[in-house]
């Protein structure tokens, strides 16, 4: 009966939400250049979280790498909020959490055939108004984990900012 209310419950709450938040939903394509692991390339979901802080957002990412003799790619999942400086772009700031998947069929120091690493984030970036699409550009520190810092570029699509 527990469950039955609590589904109950938040289905009627995204059904209150939900014009709002489809609004708010975000959907992109970007371009990385990493540290350790070169070129990459990847999708991005941006979505409000405006309920727990003003202005605060949800990112979340899956990016797949081109590396020299192995396989590797990351999901992200991070938290970020606007800094209010006024102009035709937005910086932001935040964090969250990396899973990363490496795989390989050569010897790599400190990895076996395949591993997987948990590590945080540390993410800046600026996303610049325009009228169809939204541009930005992001540095993503990983720390801990599959340590590297991450340059990335991309397009948002959708939503209403």
């Amino acid at each position: 009966m527990r469950k039955l209310v609590t589904v109950l419950a938040v289905s009627a709450a995204l059904l209150a939400g939900g014009e709002e938040a489809s609004a708010q939903l975000q959907l992109g394509a970007q371009v990385n250049i990493a540290t350790d692991t070169d070129l990459g390339i990847g999708a991005r979901l941006l979505f409000g979280l405006e309920q727990l802080v003003a202005g605060m957002q949800g990112v979340a990412s899956f990016d797949y790498f081109f590396p020299d003799g192995y396989d590797f790619w990351e999901l992200n999942g991070n938290v970020v909020v606007p800094l209010p400086i006024p102009g035709n772009f937005e910086p932001y700031v935040g964090g969250g959490l990396n899973l990363a998947f490496i795989s390989s069929e050569v010897d790599i120091p400190d990895v076996d055939d395949s591993d997987t690493e948990i590590g945080l984030n540390l993410v800046g970036g600026l996303r610049f108004a325009t009228t169809n699409f939204r541009p930005f550009v992001e540095v993503r520190g990983v720390i801990a984990g599959a340590e590297q810092l991450v340059f990335t570029g991309g397009i948002m699509l959708g939503g209403s900012r």
